[in-house]
């Protein structure tokens, strides 16, 4: 027996002040899709298409760098068909990196769209002041140094974009702005960059007697002097970008995967301008060379994703149109299950019942007559418990069968429940329902079923009523259809009995070869409960 512990309630502690209610925190906008070009990852293949390329920049420009010096043939056409090219493609990166960042409202896509909206519109006035393209001094009152100092910009400013990226993404690369916050941050870029831009052009137009000299006879020697010191920053600033790609995404996602090759290309134009020496030289063509691939690389990585992509949507707008058809016929085939008796083929109980209901409230409202058969099989439980159910199954498919070859296309047939089936007659009295019963019973008689090498019988007992003007529901009718029933089974089984088109209790029962059963009044069917079941079964089948 164990021994009951008494426990010392505890002492009743002093209460405390209510704590106030947590502030409501302020709503936060829904997550943006972060699905980009800086996320998505990078594949081998990629790497290994990246690496070739890279490669093939180098070993061109080492082939060059030797010749670099050479004239070439001058060529000032060849400066705006150039420009033309060089603007289209970063503008066109620069759109749609802008779409991105409007998509996933990432800043550090917003910064590489406005480098690349800065790299397509720096050339514009790098091509109106150079000289002897549209004028020989240049437009806009340039002068000597204008366009070389552009250059200058141009090619600071790309690299100074892309350590501006980094940084961004760095900093706030789990940030995500809000759609407004997004599209006044769109409006700012397009405005400043295009405002430092004409800021810098008057600064290079204006400022020839201050800026320090760095094209002298149309040779860029003053440019890469250690005096100056523009053209060795151009080329670091290069570096150090193409340095911080490698370094901070080490190739692993797409845009700094192609933007590495962009800052390649970009460096390897200034290695091979200051090679070059001069304009119009071999070395100073293939520098605008890599211009175009600084500006094309990454515009042709975009390409190729959005290209990708809209392959994967479309294989999946396959793959979904063919998952809508498997669903719709799985729903047709469930519907179809829940509509059709699966032994029979023919509409089950409450589809059938519907289907009645649906006729009595048009014979309702427009007038008509219709009448509703109720057809037992006879004798079927002794055949069950002779063959089994399996030949049972054989018997009620095969009645199904002669039934609904012997109906009309508008009439309709149902299996109401074991070996009971209803058949709704629309347009049919009383007189032409007692014809199409009589020739129901004759269609089954003759069908034909043979078990175990011997002729079986089969034999139908149906009871006849047609729709009276005090009927509200179907079940009236069906009701009385299958008090007639009782009836034919009564007068002997393999008979059709009509329930009487007037009064409540009485009705006349017609045999299948025209005589009249005499009257006897029709008692609704008696039921026992059988022991054991919770549902009632009548005493005679």
């Amino acid at each position: 027996m164990t021994r009951r512990r008494h426990m010392r309630p505890p002492a009743p502690s002093a209460p405390s002040a209510p704590s106030a209610p947590p502030a409501p925190s302020a709503p936060s906008a829904p997550p943006a899709p972060s699905a980009s070009l800086t996320s998505v990852a990078t594949t081998p293949v990629h790497r290994r298409v990246a690496l070739a390329v890279a490669i093939a920049l180098t070993l061109a420009a080492g082939v060059t760098l030797p010749v670099a010096h050479l004239a070439g043939p001058a060529s000032p056409a060849f400066l705006p068909t150039w420009a033309i090219l060089a603007v289209a493609a970063d503008a066109l990166t620069a759109y749609l990196f802008f779409g991105q960042f409007l998509c996933t409202r990432q800043p550090a896509l917003a910064a590489l769209a406005g480098t690349y909206l800065y790299s397509s519109l720096i050339i514009v006035p790098y091509l109106l002041t150079f000289p002897h393209v549209f004028a020989a001094g240049g437009l806009l009152h340039a002068g000597a140094q204008t366009a070389i100092w552009l250059w200058v910009c141009w090619h600071a400013g790309f690299p100074l974009g892309v350590l501006t990226y980094l940084w961004v993404d760095r900093r706030y690369g789990a940030v995500r702005l809000s759609a407004r916050e997004a599209r006044r941050l769109t409006a700012l870029l397009c405005v400043l960059i295009p405002g430092a831009i004409l800021v810098l052009t008057c600064v290079a137009i204006v400022g020839q007697g201050w800026l320090p000299v760095l094209i002298q006879g149309g040779r860029y020697t003053a440019l890469f002097s250690l005096a100056s010191g523009v053209g060795l920053a151009t080329w670091g600033l290069s570096a150090v970008a193409g340095v911080g790609l490698l370094l901070r995404t080490r190739g692993r996602t797409m845009a700094p995967l192609w933007l590495s090759l962009a800052t390649l290309a970009s460096l390897l134009d200034v290695v091979l301008t200051i090679s070059a020496g001069s304009r119009y030289s071999i070395g100073w063509y293939m520098a605008r060379v890599n211009s175009l691939l600084e500006a094309g690389i990454v515009l042709c990585a975009l390409l190729y994703e959005i290209t990708y992509l809209y392959v994967r949507l479309v294989e999946q707008e396959h793959v979904a149109q063919s998952m809508n058809h498997k669903l719709r016929d799985a729903n047709e085939a469930l519907d179809k299950l829940a509509r059709e008796d699966v032994l029979t083929g023919v509409p089950n109980r409450r589809t059938i019942l519907e289907l009645a209901a649906t006729e009595l409230t048009r014979d309702r409202r427009y007038g008509g007559v219709f009448t509703i058969l109720v057809i037992d099989i006879d004798n079927f439980k002794m055949f069950n418990d002779r063959y089994g159910h399996v030949e049972g199954d054989r018997v009620l498919r095969a009645v199904a069968g002669a039934m609904s070859r012997s109906i009309r296309a508008s009439d309709q047939l149902g299996r109401y429940g074991g070996e009971e089936f209803l058949i709704m007659l629309t347009r049919t009295t009383t007189a032409g329902a007692l014809t199409a019963a009589a020739h129901l019973r004759d269609a089954v008689r003759q069908e034909r079923l043979d078990i175990a090498g011997r002729h079986v019988p089969l034999t139908v007992s149906i009871g006849v009523a047609a729709v009276r003007p005090a009927d509200r529901v179907v079940e009236d009718v069906v009701r009385r259809a299958d008090a007639a029933l009782y009836e034919a089974k009564r007068a002997g089984k393999d008979r059709v009995a009509q329930a009487q088109a007037t009064g409540d209790e009485s009705s006349g029962v017609s045999l299948s070869h025209g005589e009249v059963a005499p009257q006897a009044p029709i008692r609704p069917r008696r039921y026992r409960r059988l022991k054991g079941a919770a549902r009632l079964r009548p005493e005679s089948a």
